[in-house]
């Protein structure tokens, strides 16, 4: 069952511990300013309980802190801005609580954020290893899976060594700033279930650093950028359940075949794309059939039209990868493509016989109209 009850105000007198875990326990009740006191504190690990209350803002007084981990707990109130004073700390999770307010933009000054496994001094203590589930890996500032609204401070933008930036499933409006384009760093970007709008920034994955990308169920429209083409280990592109339109552009449909490196993940050697629920048009790229490590294909309810191809990597996905396209025709939709084509041909025909038709008899109308006018009595005509 492990550790129960609140954690006593006296732990503040243990002043030369270097090192606190405390996770994956059944401890209860409000976080104890007094653990403010911990100042040579270099791990504070507290994740998978069931605290309560407001994150103290006197944990801003912890200097020392390389590691901040309280996701998976009952904590409300807002993310205090004292945070911002932890200069040395490499992760910062607080996911999976009660969080609200809006991020302050004061968390782009720990510009000290590095990937876990870089970071000097990052060995030494507790790895705290949460399991988010797809990645199963530390998340350098995670503050998902809350209530935080207003929009996302471009000042993260900022942050040089800024890795992973996991924002999922809260309240978030607004545009995805333009800036995480120039994020040079940025390898997982996860913006997920929020009612975030606008476009999609043209520039973002320029740099070609990003494995996952995660903007689904959200409210963004336009087209996706090519720019996404230059992410070559590209591992999730998750675009599903937006207001996207147009194509598929032929640069993002070729990154799957690109050799993946994912021996430091749990997912496989795999790649993912998924854009359903969208309103993207015109034929499925052909580039596709190259995408040799491609294993998870969803390109449902869009208004792809045409043949899909059903070689190569595609040879693997059955018709559910395309449901809600009804201009798809082919063997793997089960709709003969000449039956198609002829039924198009035919109402093609039909609309130009039609127009042809209706233009014959507006002739005749304006012919005997005018001769009508014609005839009338004291009509005069030059």
């Amino acid at each position: 069952m492990g550790i129960s009850g609140a954690i006593p105000p006296v732990i503040g007198e243990f002043s030369h511990l270097r090192s606190l875990d405390m996770s994956s326990n059944s401890i209860s009740g409000a976080v104890p300013s007094s653990i403010s006191n911990l100042t040579r504190l270099e791990y504070l690990v507290m994740y998978n309980n069931n605290h309560s209350g407001d994150i103290p803002p006197s944990i801003g007084n912890l200097t020392s802190l390389y590691d901040l981990h309280m996701s998976r707990n009952n904590l409300m109130g807002q993310i205090p801005t004292e945070l911002s004073n932890l200069r040395r700390l490499a992760v910062l999770q607080l996911g999976y609580n009660q969080l609200r307010g809006v991020i302050p933009p004061s968390l782009a000054t720990l510009t000290e954020l590095v990937a876990p496994q870089h970071g000097p001094e990052r060995r030494r203590g507790p790895d705290p290893g949460e399991h988010r589930g797809r990645y199963q890996h530390d998340a350098l500032l995670n503050l998902s899976s809350n209530s935080l609204n207003g929009t996302i401070p471009a000042s993260l933008c900022g942050l040089p060594n800024l890795q992973q930036l996991v924002l999922s499933d809260n309240a978030l409006r607004g545009q995805i700033p333009p800036c995480f384009g120039n994020a040079t760093s940025l390898g997982e970007l996860d913006l997920s279930g929020n009612m975030l709008s606008g476009r999609i920034p043209s520039n973002i994955g320029s740099h070609g650093q990003l494995n996952y990308l995660c903007l689904q169920r959200n409210k963004l429209s336009g087209a996706i950028p090519p720019s996404l083409g230059q992410c070559g280990s590209l591992l999730l592109l998750d675009l599903s359940s937006n207001l996207l339109t147009g194509v598929i552009p032929w640069e993002v449909a070729g990154i799957a075949k690109i050799t993946l490196n994912l021996s430091r993940n749990q997912l496989g050697d795999q790649s993912n794309i998924d854009v359903s629920n969208n309103s993207l048009a015109g034929d499925i790229p052909v580039s596709l059939i190259n995408c040799t490590k491609l294993k998870h294909l969803n390109l449902s309810y869009n208004n792809f039209g045409g043949v899909v191809p059903s070689t190569g990597a595609l040879v693997q996905f059955s018709f559910m990868s395309y449901l809600g396209n009804p201009r798809l025709c082919g063997q793997v939709v089960q709709k003969d493509c000449a039956t198609h084509h002829q039924s198009k041909k035919f109402w093609v025909v039909l609309i130009i016989v039609c127009a042809t038709m209706l233009s014959l008899v507006l002739m005749i109308v304006c012919t005997v109209c005018a001769r009508k006018i014609q005839e009338r009595p004291g009509a005069v005509w030059e």
